[in-house]
């Protein structure tokens, strides 16, 4: 570990609403998520993104699967990959505050159309599971410099996509820091590094979540906190605050979830549930809006 980082042991606070708000003002995320056999990553990440208080969530995916989506998510709007490529065809940039690439995409399909979509979005972007597989795949193993870094990416590998990002699978809490170091100063931006005492890393500093537990070892898990961190980049939280905010409160309502369900039968849906009571007993502070 590098002597130059500082350890941050404070959770930033939630922003109060201003009375003249409207959703605007809250953040309008893209969502790039679910498949013909994974939609409900998208849902998941999609209901997330709207209880951890996103103004407006778009979800992008195969137009085969959006009726599904939309069952379970019915705020949300939609788009499909057809109509994103027509609009990266003809503008720089994909326009939202934030946008969530990955959850349950696959990989077997527009690798290009997605590397395009964290390349020329607008606002910052959520790396995060097959996203982070269709990286490693068409850009690391092929040496290629076509994604550059930038310091508004949030990536949130698992110990097995880390692995396959960078070759290694640091296992002790020295190790894990040591190769978070590494990692953002290869690919810039914020490192989520899942696992027990998740690392949330950047350049300068880094914090090392002690909220959840082992019954958050569960599918979908991930796909709330994606949904989670993609809100609170929207909102104008610098990424490290975003990813320090949104792991610490995904942890709690895991927490809140054991507590009523026990560790072996809690859900990700669980998790998701139970956020409107932690996010309400967590420290608000004046809105910047």
């Amino acid at each position: 570990m590098s002597a130059e980082r500082r350890q941050v042991h404070d959770v930033p606070a939630l922003l109060e609403r201003s009375r003249d708000s409207h959703k605007g003002n809250y953040g309008s995320v893209l969502i790039a998520a679910g498949s013909r056999f994974m939609p409900g990553a998208a849902v998941l990440a999609a209901r997330a993104a709207y209880r951890a208080g996103a103004g407006l969530v778009t979800v992008l995916s195969d137009t085969e699967v959006i009726p599904t989506i939309a069952a379970g998510v019915c705020e949300a709007v939609f788009t499909d990959w057809a109509e994103i490529g027509a609009c990266l065809a003809i503008n720089d940039s994909v326009p939202h505050d934030s946008v969530l690439v990955g959850p349950g995409l696959g990989t077997e399909d527009r690798g290009r159309l997605v590397l395009d979509l964290i390349l020329r979005a607008k606002g910052a972007v959520v790396v995060d599971a097959d996203a982070l597989n269709i990286i490693a795949r068409d850009i690391v193993s092929k040496n290629s410099d076509a994604l550059p870094p930038r310091d508004d990416r949030i990536w949130t590998p698992h110990p097995g996509e880390f692995e396959r990002l960078t070759g290694q699978r640091p296992r002790s809490k020295n190790e894990r820091l040591n190769a978070s170091k590494a990692f953002v100063e290869r690919f810039g931006g914020v490192l989520v590094l899942k696992g027990h005492g998740t690392v949330i890393a950047d350049r300068e500093q880094f914090a090392i979540n002690e909220s959840g537990n082992p019954g958050m070892a569960t599918a979908g898990s991930g796909d709330v906190l994606a949904g989670m961190l993609a809100v609170f980049l929207g909102q104008g939280y610098t990424p490290f605050d975003a990813a320090r905010l949104a792991v610490h409160l995904h942890g709690a309502a895991g927490d809140s979830a054991a507590e009523r369900f026990g560790e072996a039968s809690l859900t990700a849906s669980d998790i998701i549930d139970e956020l409107p009571e932690v996010l309400k007993s967590h420290p608000h502070e004046q809105s910047r809006i």
